[in-house]
C-alpha cells in the first residue's frame, strides 16, 4: 500500500481505505490500524480478506465492503451470474461486512437491477450495496437511465478510473455531465476511486461545491 498520508490529511473522514486484491495479512492488519487510528469509517478487502480484518474491527464503527465483479465475457449478466454474486455476497455477510461493492460494465446495470431486485431487501437488510462501474464507459446521455436503476435497486455508485489518459479521459467533463442535474435525482452516496494521487478527488470536489454543494456530504473517496 502506498503512503497515503498526504491523502488523508487532505480527505479527511471522506476516505476509506481500499486494499489490494493480493495484500497480505501484516499489510491488512496495518490498513486496519491505520482506519482506526485516523477515525474512518470504512475499509474495501476482496472477500478473501473479510474475515482476516474483522477481528481487527468488530468492536468499532468501521465498515468492511467486500469487492466483487460481475464480468461475463461476451454478453450480458444472466440470472446465473447474479445468484452467483448474490451468493458470495451473503457469505461475505455472514463473516463480518457490512457492505458489497459490486464492479460491472455498464452493459449488465439493468439486467443486475433486474435479476437483484426480487431478493435485495432480504440480501442487504441492513447492509450496503454499491454497484461499482469505469466512469469512462459512461456518457452524458447515459447518466439519467444509470440513475434511475441505482435508485430502484437502492444502490449507491462508486466510479473509478482505472487508466488516467490525462485529456483524453475527459474526467472533468464526465463528472459535469453527472453533476450537470442528473445527480439532483440520485438517492444513495457517490464513492470513487481515482487510483494515486489526489487531483482528480480535488477536481470531484471543486465541481460539487460549485455545482450540487448538496451532495457534498455523499461524497466518498477511496484511497488507495
Amino acid at each position: 500500500m502506498i503512503d497515503t498520508d498526504d491523502i488523508l490529511e487532505h480527505i479527511g473522514a471522506a476516505a476509506g481505505i481500499w486494499c489490494a486484491a493480493d495484500t497480505d495479512t501484516p499489510d491488512l492488519a496495518a490498513a486496519a490500524d491505520l482506519v482506526v487510528a485516523r477515525g474512518l469509517r470504512d475499509i474495501s478487502v476482496a472477500p478473501a480478506a473479510v474475515p482476516i480484518v474483522w477481528p481487527w474491527l468488530e468492536h468499532t464503527n468501521v465498515q468492511i465492503a467486500a469487492r466483487f465483479y460481475l464480468s461475463p465475457a461476451s454478453r450480458v449478466a444472466t440470472f446465473d451470474d447474479v445468484s452467483d454474486i448474490a451468493a458470495r455476497i451473503n457469505s461475505a455477510f455472514k463473516q463480518g461486512a457490512s457492505a458489497a461493492q459490486v464492479f460491472m460494465r455498464l452493459a449488465d446495470v439493468v439486467s443486475f437491477v433486474q435479476n437483484m431486485s426480487p431478493i435485495r431487501s432480504d440480501l442487504f437488510f441492513n447492509k450496503d450495496l454499491v454497484i461499482g462501474l469505469n466512469i469512462g464507459e459512461i456518457n452524458p446521455s447515459d447518466w439519467a437511465e444509470l440513475i434511475e436503476n441505482l435508485n430502484q435497486i437502492g444502490a449507491s455508485l462508486l466510479l473509478v478510473l482505472p487508466q488516467d489518459r490525462g485529456l483524453k479521459s475527459d474526467f472533468v467533463g464526465r463528472v459535469y455531465g453527472l453533476l450537470d442535474g442528473p445527480v439532483e435525482r440520485f438517492n444513495g452516496a457517490l464513492h470513487w476511486c481515482l487510483g494515486a494521487g489526489q487531483a482528480r478527488a480535488e477536481q470531484v470536489v471543486r465541481l460539487a461545491t460549485a455545482m450540487q454543494p448538496q451532495i457534498i456530504s455523499r461524497l466518498k473517496f477511496w484511497v488507495m
